[in-house]
């Protein structure tokens, strides 16, 4: 019972209870003015008001950058009804890329601290909403700009993307089926593991595109006038894919299509109904540089 009754007194000082309560009802002068007098701990008091000064300041900061987030959104649904609507779903991208402080939680410290010092990241609901509105409007995308735009998993099969600048964006499973891409500019785009079925990338820029584990079946690819050095660039991504089953490589895409044949022919074979996890043997290593015949 004594080392309940110490460790409960201890509890009571170390807490800051016992500060309160001389605060409430104050000790007698002769007690305070004894030498073996020992005033009640306020560590914890002073801990626990700074963090709550921070969570203050945290909360603030995000709140305040959510709204500016949520009125930027909501300018562009109340544009999208008007004949300005494609310059209001070219402003989708940069919306979606708007840093916002991590979301603070006062029972969980470690968020206060990441939303007060963490880099910057995105408003996920924010950038889910923006790219469903894209998904809603995916016929009438031809000519706009979607550089950096958020597109992971998004279905876009049947779209209209021709002329779209895609640079750099993410389009990571993201479903493409019959989407009509000539002319867009994807350069530096992401299409891991995305399916792109019937899809046409005439005159596309696909220069850095990431195309590895993407399931390209029945496309076509046709482009003029494109250097060597960006063609062995482009055979090395497409090399990258899953499958490139009846895909139809016309103009200076016809030496690519040469050289996979070549060098991976199992691109070019009818892939199993679902989708599969392609990994290279070491014997069939993909070759770093393509040499594209003439």
């Amino acid at each position: 019972m004594d080392k309940i009754y110490k460790f409960l007194k201890w509890l009571f000082d170390f807490s800051g209870l016992r500060f309160i309560w001389h605060k409430i009802n104050p000790p007698r002068k002769e007690i305070t003015d004894d030498p073996n007098y020992k005033p009640p701990v306020t560590i914890i008091l002073w801990i626990l008001g700074v963090y709550v000064a921070f969570y203050g300041i945290a909360s603030q900061r995000y709140e305040n950058r959510i709204d500016v987030i949520e009125n930027r959104a909501n300018s562009i649904f109340a544009q999208l009804s008007t004949p300005a609507f494609k310059k209001a779903l070219s402003r989708i991208s940069r919306v979606q890329n708007m840093p916002c402080p991590q979301k603070p939680f006062f029972l969980k410290p470690m968020t206060t601290i990441n939303s007060l010092f963490a880099k910057d990241t995105t408003h996920s609901e924010i950038v889910e909403t923006l790219k469903e509105t894209l998904e809603n409007w995916k016929e009438s995308l031809d000519s706009v700009n979607l550089a950096n735009a958020n597109l992971q998993n998004a279905n876009l099969s049947d779209s209209n993307l021709s002329k779209a600048n895609l640079q750099n964006a993410n389009l990571q499973n993201a479903i493409l089926d019959e989407a009509d891409l000539r002319d867009a500019d994807l350069i530096n785009a992401n299409l891991q593991n995305a399916q792109l079925k019937k899809a046409d990338l005439s005159n596309a820029n696909v220069y850095k595109t990431n195309f590895s584990g993407s399931w390209i079946k029945e496309s076509k690819f046709n482009a003029l006038g494109m250097g060597t050095y960006q063609l062995q660039a482009i055979a090395i991504q497409l090399s990258k894919a899953k499958t490139l089953y009846r895909t139809k490589f016309d103009g200076v895409y016809q030496g690519i299509q040469k050289v996979l044949e070549r060098d991976r022919p199992n691109l070019f074979v009818e892939p199993v109904p679902a989708p599969y996890n392609f990994q290279v043997k070491s014997s069939e290593a993909q070759p770093n540089n393509f040499s594209i015949p003439k």
